[in-house]
């Protein structure tokens, strides 16, 4: 273990993050961002200023906060105000200033004070593990959108809820069926509610088929199974 404590840094505020390679250690201090190399820790050449804050403001002083390696393998770091943008380091594998720091390089709509938590995933396999991540992330497909009502748990024993995603108006029917086509229970609910609740422990164990009606139509079909 390295304990580093350089007398002439002060780190009140700040965060760190490793680069995808591992080799290099990042922290920051509000005002600046360093560079330690974890092949040779104990060397003071290993540790290098590699950013100083600009005195960028959106409104607030966009300095340097939380740090988080991204999964396209670059570093992302927050400001420690709420503000719109986020600081990126490109190149976190390359040593000194050629990791390439861009502060505020990534602007968001809204303002945020925070930034996610990317659990690694992406190791990569024992025999190569200098490729861990992708270095293209794609952002072009838009998020795959939520169906109209959900319905769970699935498997459920005694009460199966049902949840709106989208806005409905007018009266709103669970109907279950067995795998014959026999309508087996059916109940009414508020579409305007948070979640509605259907008592289902009545009915024998086995695969049912569910639908949801709502404005004239089925909104959401699928397989729910009963257990006891």
């Amino acid at each position: 273990m390295v304990y580093l404590d350089p007398p002439e840094i002060e780190f009140k505020y700040g965060g760190c993050a490793v680069s995808p390679n591992s080799r290099f250690l990042y922290a920051t201090n509000l005002t600046k961002v360093f560079q330690l190399d974890l092949e040779d820790p104990l060397n003071p050449a290993s540790f290098q200023l590699v950013g100083t804050y600009d005195g960028y403001t959106d409104p607030l002083a966009t300095n340097f906060g939380y740090c988080q390696l991204g999964p396209d393998c670059k570093i992302y770091i927050s400001p420690g105000n709420g503000t719109k943008v986020y600081h990126i380091i490109h190149n976190p594998d390359e040593p000194g200033i050629a990791c390439n720091l861009e502060q505020h390089g990534l602007v968001f709509p809204h303002y945020n004070i925070t930034i996610p938590y990317f659990p690694n995933f992406r190791l990569g396999p024992p025999d190569n593990p200098g490729l861990p991540c992708s270095p293209v992330v794609s952002t072009t497909n838009p998020p795959t959108p939520l169906p109209a009502f959900s319905v769970f748990p699935n498997p459920v024993s005694t009460v199966l809820k049902v949840v709106p995603n989208r806005q409905y108006h007018g009266p709103a029917r669970l109907r279950l069926h067995d795998l014959t086509g026999r309508l087996v229970l059916e109940q009414a609910f508020d579409p305007l509610a948070p979640a509605s609740e259907v008592d289902v422990s009545g009915l024998a164990q086995g695969v049912y088929v569910y639908e949801v009606w709502c404005e004239g139509a089925v909104q959401r079909s699928g397989k729910v199974v009963k257990m006891e």
